[in-house]
């Protein structure tokens, strides 16, 4: 499984966390609730939000899919955005906390995206040879969490994994190989 690796996000929550200072936001001396969530379990929107961060600016979010102890793959939404944004921070990993929570990724340490295409609703995604590096059940859910992640962006509705350029055929739950590009259907089975 990877090991947690968002040296970027921390970087941009510390320049959140000042920005939020800067602009007069009360500190409080003790915790807050701010509200009755009905579930601990991630959201599972598949569109993007915008929201409005320090300052007025707009703040996107993505969901991307890592994986249970129970091999089901669940969403968890993170800020980014675009589809490059999305498998970027899907392959940085789980955060410590969502570690804890007994959520995992079957993406092997140490794979990058080396490009995203589109071309219509179809993403090509190109990885480095370390995503090769994987086989059985790991494989498997490595791919369907590349494809759930890369379909939840707008306008995605396949996805054609490729490493260092050369066309890879995806596996699928019922043991079968995909000849072709895959969709978010293909992996139903996993969700959840």
């Amino acid at each position: 499984m990877s090991e947690p690796r968002r040296p970027v996000l921390w970087a941009g929550l510390g320049a959140l966390l000042l920005a939020a200072g800067a602009c007069g936001v009360p500190t409080q001396k003790s915790p807050v609730a701010i509200g009755n969530p009905t579930s601990s379990a991630p959201t599972t929107s598949t569109l993007p939000t915008t929201v409005t961060g320090p300052g007025g600016s707009a703040v996107s979010t993505v969901t991307v899919y890592f994986v249970r102890a129970n091999a089901r793959l669940v969403p968890v939404t993170l800020t980014g955005a675009g589809l490059p944004g999305a498998v970027d921070l899907l392959l940085a990993g789980p955060t410590r906390s969502e570690i804890a929570a007994g959520i995992e990724s079957a993406l092997p340490a140490g794979t990058r995206l080396l490009s995203a295409t589109r071309s219509g609703a179809l993403a090509r995604l190109d990885f480095t040879s370390t995503l090769a590096s994987v086989s059985g059940q790991e494989q498997l859910l490595a791919f369907g969490q590349i494809v759930a992640t890369a379909t939840s962006v707008p306008g995605v509705g396949s996805v054609q994994v490729t490493v260092t350029g050369q066309d890879v055929n995806a596996p699928l739950p019922d043991g079968s190989l995909a000849t072709g590009p895959v969709t978010r259907a293909d992996y139903a089975s996993l969700l959840g």
